[in-house]
């Protein structure tokens, strides 16, 4: 289903001061399908349309143009709150997208958190996973992108 603009305007500007009155403790963001990323709205659009309807920042998809969405929220006073970024546990090796350690650099000191999608299946699956996982903290750990309790993988 494709929602209209109008529909996302809607939720955007009904859904932002419905959380503000409820004086929740943590920000509340809008993730970038809702703000008009599949009619490919510009970064700047999106960044202003989330200010206008009261969201604290924005969830982004992908590792690509990091750098611009950032100029985009900073300029005016929102924050890059979350990159969404898939991988997968199929194929000859475990993979994620190629612009993701520069996109993790990029965000050094945004305290911005990476949302890794794992897809595929494979044998061993589970490990490929866990050891995709560890390789994308670590580079954030680098980085200090964010500061999160690990997740633990022990079994």
């Amino acid at each position: 289903m494709r929602l209209s603009p109008i529909m996302i305007a809607f939720s955007l500007v009904v859904l932002a001061p419905c959380a503000a009155a409820q004086g929740l403790k943590n920000p509340f963001f809008a993730f970038d399908n809702g703000t008009g990323r599949d009619q490919q709205l510009p970064l700047d659009a999106q960044a202003e349309l989330v200010k206008r309807t009261g969201y604290a920042g924005i969830g982004f998809s992908g590792a690509q143009r990091v750098p611009e969405m950032l100029q985009a929220l900073e300029s005016r006073g929102l924050k890059l709150f979350s990159i969404y970024v898939g991988s997968r546990v199929d194929g000859e090796k475990p993979s994620y997208d190629p612009a993701l350690p520069e996109a993790i650099r990029q965000l050094k000191g945004h305290d911005t958190v990476i949302w890794l999608t794992i897809q595929g299946s494979a044998p061993e699956g589970e490990a490929r996973a866990v050891a995709l996982v560890r390789e994308v903290a670590d580079m954030a750990a680098a980085c200090t992108i964010a500061d999160r309790t690990p997740v633990s993988t022990d079994t």
